[in-house]
């Protein structure tokens, strides 16, 4: 339940400080990380974890997260400035 009210909350801030144009791919794109996408790649780094180690895995998916979302807010904070540049 507290997940489903954050991904609505989310959701509603992202969709509402980007520009109308990119709506519906970001929106997509919140639907397949917190679905389908996201239960596969929990699969996938289930199936690394038995050829590594857990906490190999643990790590780069830690990283990979850190480094998506700095990407993520740059790219967030390119398109505010370019917003309000228009």
């Amino acid at each position: 339940m507290v997940g489903a009210v954050a991904l609505i909350v989310v959701e509603g801030a992202v969709q509402r400080s980007i520009a109308a144009a990119h709506q519906p791919f970001a929106f997509s794109l919140m639907q397949f990380s917190g679905g389908a996408g996201g239960a596969t790649i929990g699969v996938a780094l289930a199936s690394l974890a038995e050829l590594y180690s857990a906490k190999s895995v643990l790590a780069s998916s830690a990283l990979a997260e850190i480094v998506m979302g700095a990407g993520a807010a740059v790219i967030w904070h390119r398109s505010r400035r370019s917003a309000l540049d228009l």
